[in-house]
């Protein structure tokens, strides 16, 4: 409840502002005044007592931009601001605008459409459990440690029909070939389903 009141009265200080600087400046005048007295009860005369108050405390504007600058309606104030400033902005150059918007848009679409036929094509995998999938390889005695031996077709026909485990299986053939990229030899593996 404690922000709302915060906030409302905030709102309203906003559109209250000459209210509130004419409630700033006898709050400033005041402390002037009995920072003057103190010093003439010190013993100063009255115009050095006034003298010495300002030097000391500076600039009463300053003081002021300080306290707006301190309140957070000032942010809302810029911010309004800047909106009314970008509203005259569009206002003055409205086919400019235009164009800016339309691109905007069009190039928003465009990228959403490319992003969609990427993930309907690359990213998204399309199978209802994608988490249960596997892959089975075949290692022998002569398959060294980093490879995977190829499957003959005759025994993927047999894991097909033997293999009550999986709901399905499948094959897939990969390729490698040499490419030579600044004077560097880097090998590049593909694979395709069957």
């Amino acid at each position: 409840m404690y922000l709302l009141r915060k906030l409302a009265s905030g709102l309203r200080s906003v559109f209250r502002k000459q209210q509130l600087a004419k409630e700033l400046d006898e709050e400033l005048d005041s402390f002037v005044e009995m920072a003057t007295e103190e010093k003439v009860r010190g013993g100063m005369t009255r115009a050095d007592a006034v003298r010495a108050v300002h030097l000391e405390r500076g600039s009463l504007e300053v003081a002021k931009e300080d306290v707006y600058a301190a309140r957070w309606e000032s942010v809302v104030e810029g911010i309004w601001r800047d909106i009314s400033f970008g509203v005259r902005s569009i206002r003055k150059s409205a086919g400019f605008s235009a164009i800016v918007v339309l691109t905007l848009t069009l190039g928003i679409g465009a990228a959403t459409a490319i992003f969609s036929v990427v993930y309907s094509v690359l990213l998204h995998v399309p199978y209802a459990r994608p988490a249960e999938l596997v892959a089975i390889t075949e290692k022998g005695p002569a398959t060294k440690p980093d490879e995977i031996s190829e499957v003959s077709p005759g025994d993927l026909t047999d894991w097909q029909e033997q293999t009550p485990a999986f709901t399905a299986v499948a094959g897939y053939e990969s390729w490698e070939f040499h490419a030579l990229t600044g004077g560097a030899v880097t090998r590049t593996r593909f694979g395709c389903r069957r």
